[in-house]
């Protein structure tokens, strides 16, 4: 009896034993089915190195962007890699997938995913357009000096099978009238798991406010549209599905004034769209647009919550990279920066090495100057204005170059406080450690120094070509109503107290509310829950 009761207890001691082995591993496995891993990108703003040559036309347009276009392929082949290695469910793109629409842009990214794919055929690609992405006059092959070719709707769909021929897509938006909202979606990467990209562009007849088939800045969704996304997640809701969303534009503000100075960078009634997603069911959504990476949450009158998950650009500070791990309604993420990239430069030819992204971003030609705000002023003069004499233009230069050398606090100029402002949002670190010099800065603008500067500035450069110029371009330059602040006296401009104390409340509201997050300040690494 006694060997029979020795083997007995070996055989249990083995059986717990391999219960331990086997079980927690089988556990892992169960929880690891039940995990939704999301690697996410946006505005990868790829311009195929086929259409870039050393030209007088692509240099002046590498000097009025801050964009890497010449790294833009290598920064999304560095980012195929990365997939391999972290083998997510589900990689996203949120749209801006190129420079300007470019449909040999367009056909290189494709082919990038399509290999990943390949690769990892359990992986799910999602994509949605940007704004720059479908029916942009602005595509342009410098290497023939010729324009690209456009993309049409029909052909983002065809170029991105990898996205709208995968299985997982159970359900496609088809607008009754037109092509507004047309690339639209839903998908079931896997169950317990509803992604809906959204497509938020203005591109055709039917939402651009002109009326034409052309790409707009703004984003806005027809009523139709909203509706039957709102149909669809409340499908997925009721099937106890997590929804998350993917979108171009953002649908809740990542700073105070954003609506305000950057409305084209919201959805339009974006309160509106955040309140019908949220009490519908879906809890988070993916943006891009802004190139800043920030979360924002917003609660509805309703008690549900939306968190917004604005991810940066790949190509421009600082060149992040999401990882995102749902366990039901809970996500775990991460950024991933400060990346090296080896790669052949397609405008010199040359072997380059940049060790760090995320510094290289914003140095040198990739810095906020005089430059590149010349070049968006004269883009919006032109589109407010049409044609202009360039007698304005050149007033108009010479005011950017003095209002950028504007001195404030412990030899600081504007300038140098726009590029501090601007990459402390976009990259996630707005939470209020600021320097020194900068709460000198905003102390000497809350004076009114800066508006009383300004004015003198306008006066000197602009005033001296009348007023009927000088009030069309503050029309044409500033936010809505304020232009009306500044008032033509004799033959200058001049700004009184009341008003000078609604323009420097708008300014430092601008600069902190995009250096001290109000809202969620764990905009790279974070642990969210549904609420």
């Amino acid at each position: 009896m006694k060997p029979l009761r020795r083997a007995l207890t070996l055989l249990l001691a083995l059986a717990m034993l391999i219960g331990c082995l086997v079980f927690p591993a089988s556990a892992a496995m169960g929880r690891k089915d039940k995990e939704l891993k999301v690697m996410v990108l946006s505005d990868t703003h790829v311009l195929s190195r086929k259409l870039i040559a050393d030209t007088p036309k692509y240099r002046e347009w590498m000097d009025a962007n801050m964009k890497m276009f010449n790294e833009s392929e290598a920064i999304l082949d560095d980012e195929v890699k990365r997939a391999l290695k972290e083998k997510p469910d589900v990689v996203l793109i949120s749209g801006d997938l190129t420079k300007d629409g470019e449909l040999e842009s367009h056909q290189c990214v494709a082919a990038k995913l399509e290999y990943l794919k390949r690769r990892l055929p359990k992986t799910k690609i999602y994509v949605v357009p940007g704004n720059h992405d479908i029916r942009n006059k602005n595509a342009y092959d410098f290497a023939k000096e010729q324009p690209a070719t456009r993309t049409h709707p029909e052909d983002f769909r065809k170029t991105y099978a990898v996205t709208y021929q995968d299985p997982s897509i159970v359900a496609t938006y088809k607008p009754s009238t037109g092509e507004a909202n047309g690339l639209t979606y839903v998908a079931r990467p896997k169950k317990g798991y509803t992604i809906i990209g959204v497509d938020s562009n203005c591109y055709s007849k039917e939402n651009n406010k002109k009326g034409k088939d052309e790409h707009e800045t703004r984003g806005h969704i027809m009523d139709e549209a909203r509706k039957w996304v709102v149909d669809q997640i409340k499908e997925a809701k009721a099937r106890g599905d997590v929804v998350i969303g993917v979108v171009h534009h953002g649908v809740v503000a990542h700073f105070t004034v954003e609506p305000y100075i950057l409305s084209a960078f919201v959805v339009d009634d974006y309160k509106d769209v955040a309140t019908e997603w949220a009490d519908a069911g879906m809890t988070y959504v993916y943006s891009g647009h802004q190139h800043s990476n920030d979360v924002a949450a917003f609660t509805t009158k309703k008690g549900n919550t939306l968190y917004d998950l604005e991810t940066g650009s790949a190509m421009s500070h600082p060149c992040p990279t999401r990882i995102v791990t749902y366990r039901g309604q809970k996500a775990v993420g991460k950024t991933v920066i400060n990346k090296s990239l080896t790669y052949r430069n397609p405008q010199t030819g040359k072997m380059t090495y940049i060790p760090n992204l995320t510094t290289f971003s914003k140095t040198g030609q990739f810095e906020l100057s005089s430059t590149i705000l010349k070049t968006v002023v004269k883009s919006m003069l032109v589109n407010k204005l049409g044609k202009y004499p360039p007698s304005i233009q050149k007033n108009v230069d010479k005011m950017m170059d003095d209002l950028f050398a504007m001195e404030l606090a412990d030899g600081a100029t504007v300038g140098k406080l726009a590029n501090y402002v601007y990459y402390t949002c976009m990259s996630g670190d707005d939470h209020g450690n600021d320097p020194a010099w900068y709460t000198k800065s905003i102390a000497k603008i809350s004076t009114g120094y800066f508006v009383e500067q300004l004015v003198r500035i306008i006066n000197e450069n602009l005033a001296v070509m009348g007023a009927d110029v000088t009030m069309a371009v503050l029309k044409a330059l500033l936010p809505p109503g304020m232009a009306p602040l500044f008032t033509w006296c004799g033959s200058y401009l001049t700004v009184g107290p009341a008003a000078n104390a609604l323009l420097t409340a708008l300014v430092v509201e601008i600069m902190t509310s995009m250096t001290n997050d109000q809202n969620i300040v764990t905009d790279n690494d974070f642990v969210l829950v549904a609420k």
